[in-house]
């Protein structure tokens, strides 16, 4: 599945209550809550679309997701004609109120629930998960299990998952989240390797 640029949402300078999207340097925007930076988006090279481009292209069926954001991850699942739908869990009433001024059209497209995704139980088809910040390895997968318990599915991946670990790594993490998709080694290296 190729990513047609298109569908690339707005990203821009604005602030609501406790959350700003700044434009820091060259095509560099920063999303905080508060002094914390939560995201950042090379509006030129896309590194951060590229990182979302396993979760895309595996997408299947009814999506949950976890984290807002840039909407970058969103925006294409709406392009997966595998997709059927897409909700999205978002904790941050500011990260909603600011992806309505900027990006109506997408927004209007998918399914908003204010919760905290790691107390959310509901059931989908895909699971994609991408809702934590500043963490260690072991405290992620102790979210991850929570949330998986929570939230039937029948496909989990999450943000960073290909950068993070080994292919024999995930191998072993299948182990333990059946979920996981079996990805041949090819596979992996070209979701490590992906280019736009």
């Amino acid at each position: 599945m190729k990513l047609d640029l298109k569908h690339y949402p707005f990203i821009d300078n604005i602030h609501v209550k406790e959350t700003r999207i700044v434009k820091s340097k060259n095509n560099i925007y920063e999303l905080y809550y508060k002094n914390t930076r939560f995201h950042w988006e090379d509006t030129q090279s896309k590194s951060s679309l590229y990182e979302l481009y396993p979760q895309i292209q595996l997408a299947k069926g009814d999506c949950i997701c976890t984290g807002l954001g840039f909407l970058l991850r969103e925006s294409f699942l709406l392009q997966n004609k595998n997709v059927t739908s897409v909700t999205v869990l978002e904790n941050n009433l500011d990260v909603i109120e600011i992806q309505n001024q900027l990006n109506p059209f997408i927004m209007s497209q998918l399914n908003i629930i204010f919760t905290d995704a790691n107390s959310y139980k509901g059931s989908c088809d895909t699971l994609l998960l991408d809702h934590w910040q500043d963490y260690d390895n072991h405290n992620l997968l102790i979210k991850i299990k929570k949330c998986c318990k929570n939230i039937k599915h029948t496909t989990l991946f999450w943000w960073d998952i290909i950068k993070d670990y080994s292919y024999q790594e995930y191998n072993i993490l299948r182990n333990e989240f059946k979920t996981l998709p079996k990805l041949t080694h090819e596979q992996y290296k070209e979701y490590l390797d992906v280019r736009l």
